[in-house]
């Protein structure tokens, strides 16, 4: 009877770790476009700013130096696992796995046939990934990212002095350029 007892407890103890409900996709779905719209917000408040101050080069400059900082912050504070993930990433900390480029792939297909663009939620392993897509949804955008004319030739050296293998450039406006990335542990 002890040891009924003593196992009775410890399954109590156990049960009682487990703090965070599992979450339903649309829940998910809520949550993480709240997370990476904190994000994009953090990112493009500072971004446009140091834009209009001193141009794209302190933009890439401060982007380079605050991106991922930033972004790890929000992770903690939110208590998620966050990135932005692309097939034709800047910082090769941002490059997407072979599942997620064939996410991009078909955001890519779906934009390019005229269909709504959406999240998604992979399930597995004990997690739900939310996955959205990024598009170039502003002018400012191409400052950095569009065609290699259309560049400030400041800009372009700055890119390839802290970027040598960039590939995040010859994009058009409102073209996918990647995800955001959230990952819920249940």
């Amino acid at each position: 009877m002890k040891a009924f007892t003593i196992l009775f407890l410890a399954l109590l103890v156990l049960a009682s770790c487990h703090t965070r409900p599992k979450m339903t996709d649309d829940e998910v779905i809520e949550k993480g476009s709240a997370i990476a719209g904190k994000l994009q917000a953090a990112l493009a408040k500072e971004l446009t700013a140091k834009m209009k101050e001193n141009g794209a080069e302190e933009a890439i400059d401060y982007c380079s130096l605050q991106a991922l900082p930033i972004t790890q912050q929000i992770s903690e504070e939110e208590k998620v696992e966050l990135a932005r993930v692309s097939h034709k990433f800047r910082n090769p900390s941002n490059a997407a796995s072979e599942e997620e480029l064939k996410l991009i792939e078909n955001y890519i297909n779906l934009q390019q046939s005229g269909e709504q663009l959406s999240p998604v939620v992979i399930s597995g392993k004990g997690v739900k990934t939310y996955y959205s897509p990024i598009t170039l949804a502003a002018p400012l955008c191409l400052s950095c990212h569009g065609n290699f004319s259309e560049i400030d030739p400041g800009a372009l050296a700055v890119i390839k002095e802290r970027y040598p293998d960039d590939k995040a450039v010859d994009f058009e406006l409102n073209e996918v350029r990647g995800m955001f990335k959230v990952v819920f542990k249940n």
